[in-house]
């Protein structure tokens, strides 16, 4: 019988936590930041949601494309995509720092 210990659990938790809000808010919630400033909390939300959906479905597609971009980007693996959306994140948020100084430069 598989037995996991109360530390196991909370990983799990957690990774399935952190998981999903890259997976489905965080890297939209930037690019609406970016593309639409003036939204409203609600509106925010669904199109974070949305955008968020768009950018994991076109990283599977990069990252699994044919085989020639699978042996160089490593294929679709958990440290992967991990990787490649907190650099999508990343990249997403200075973006959008870099316009917020140019726009309170004006």
């Amino acid at each position: 019988m598989f037995i996991l210990t109360i530390f196991e659990w909370i990983w799990i938790v957690v990774h399935a936590l952190i998981g999903l809000a890259f997976g489905l808010f965080i890297p939209g919630f930037f690019l609406s930041l970016i593309l639409m400033p003036e939204l409203d909390k609600l509106e925010r939300f669904a199109f974070s949601v949305c955008f968020s959906i768009c950018i994991t479905i076109l990283l599977g597609l990069f990252l699994g494309f044919n085989e020639t971009i699978a042996n160089i980007t490593g294929g679709i693996t958990e440290w992967n995509v991990w990787l490649w959306m907190c650099g999508i994140s990343l990249a997403l948020f200075l973006v959008y720092m870099i316009k917020k100084q140019k726009e309170k430069k004006k």
